[in-house]
């Protein structure tokens, strides 16, 4: 016959081994109920452990109310200029991409790409207006806002080390990218996939990431250029200054104004001169579209 003193014994090891269970399932199936002190994925990103790796930075130039360097060629040879992004959120995006290991096999090396699109929306005629009590101070037919930007569309890839694409996923673990959430983050989109294991969310920028545009666009191949109003002698002036872009901002009522001193350090848009007359020498570059 056991005592008391036994049998409670038994219950706190019994309790014991049902816990030790409990953990083993989650971790195992997974279990959202159960809060662990870490998960896999931030796991594998912090030390590097793991077969396959992706990252998707996403960033809402309209949003962040950041101005665009876009690309100009002239024979072999690609200068950046400054125009304005989209007012409107979706129109002007850039797109940074990491992929491990690299899709052409090319064996210790990721692939980096970045994507810049910017696309200028067309006003369309209020369905609300009324010719007999237009007032004089408005347009004639009244129209929507729409953006002016210029038609852009840049395609840029780079080869990098592992060992250099490892230290973005590090980074972005050491930002406390698995464990925390940023519901005020605004214009910044981050997607990781370590493993097979996908975790997406709005994040602040990237000062990392932000490098890396600028790098691929500097040292990367440029695999494609699509920019009609550069080709045709469009209607689209570059901006001279950031000053010039707060006015722009403040015209189309696209919010504080004062974000718009963007530069180098914080606009991933932003290209520095990289020679004396601002422009890179491209000769080993493919034909690109025009």
């Amino acid at each position: 016959m056991s005592t008391p003193a036994a049998r409670s014994t038994g219950q706190v090891a019994l309790v014991g081994v049902l816990g030790i269970c409990l953990l083993d399932v989650c971790l195992f199936v997974g279990c959202s109920s159960v809060s662990l002190p870490w998960h896999k994925v931030p796991l594998d990103a912090a030390t590097g452990f793991y077969q396959a790796a992706s990252l998707t930075y996403r960033l809402d130039a309209g949003k962040l109310e950041q101005p665009l360097d876009v690309a100009r060629i002239d024979g072999q040879r690609v200068s950046y200029e400054q125009v304005a992004s989209s007012p409107l959120s979706d129109q002007s995006i850039g797109t940074l991409s990491i992929t491990y290991p690299h899709p052409a096999g090319r064996a210790g090396y990721a692939l980096v790409k970045f994507a810049l699109e910017s696309n200028p929306t067309k006003p369309k005629q209020s369905k609300s207006w009324i010719p007999f009590r237009k007032s004089a101070k408005d347009s004639w037919p009244p129209m929507t806002l729409a953006s002016s930007q210029p038609e852009v569309h840049e395609r840029w890839q780079l080869d990098i080390p592992n060992s250099e694409s490892d230290q973005f996923f590090k980074a972005v673990s050491s930002q406390g990218f698995y464990q925390m959430q940023k519901p005020d983050a605004v214009g910044a989109q981050l997607t990781v996939r370590i493993n097979g294991r996908e975790v997406r969310k709005n994040w602040d920028q990237i000062a990392e990431l932000n490098g890396l545009i600028q790098r691929v666009r500097r040292e990367g191949q440029l695999v494609s250029y699509v920019r009609p109003g550069a080709m045709n002698g469009g209607r689209y002036n570059p901006i001279s200054s950031t000053r010039a872009y707060s006015q722009l901002l403040a015209e189309t009522g696209s919010g504080n104004a004062v974000s718009a001193a963007a530069n180098s350090s914080v606009n991933a848009f932003s290209m520095a001169p990289q020679s004396a007359d601002g422009a890179t020498n491209v000769a080993n570059l493919p034909a690109v579209t025009r």
